[in-house]
């Protein structure tokens, strides 16, 4: 897929789709400008025992990342490309992109859990891909 704005992948119509669909759109939704600076909304997102292992190795839990993110740039222009979402049990979905930030890119996996009604991430983690020193074709 291209950027966040397309369509993330054909799905249907079943509650299933309707769920992974809603899954994709949160991700997304947390890479948006105005998501993160919303103290709020980013704590609806994150579930209480959410956990990040980021691209630099660092651990982070929810209260960290709630801090990082309102006091980090709010202008921050990241994009997701290839991003797939699947369901791996009843209530959890697992997401996965590229982000581009830059000239950096990472792999982004992300699993979703259903509380009630709502979708929350509970585990994320981004690997850095890096550059390549040259082209060989």
């Amino acid at each position: 897929m291209s950027d966040r704005g397309s369509a993330p992948h054909p799905v249907g119509d079943s509650p299933e789709d309707a769920d992974v669909r809603a899954v994709i759109e949160a991700e997304l939704e947390l890479l948006r400008p105005a998501t993160a600076t919303d103290r709020a909304r980013i704590e609806q997102l994150l579930a209480p025992d959410f956990r990040e292992v980021g691209a630099s190795g660092r651990l982070w839990d929810r209260t960290a990342m709630v801090e990082a993110m309102v006091a980090g740039p709010s202008a921050r222009s990241v994009r997701a490309s290839d991003i797939e979402g699947r369901r791996v049990g009843a209530d959890l979905v697992l997401v996965t992109c590229v982000s581009i930030s830059g000239h950096r890119r990472a792999h982004r996996t992300s699993l979703w859990r259903r509380y009630g009604r709502r979708w929350r991430i509970v585990h994320h983690q981004g690997t850095f891909i890096p550059e390549r020193e040259h082209d060989p074709g």
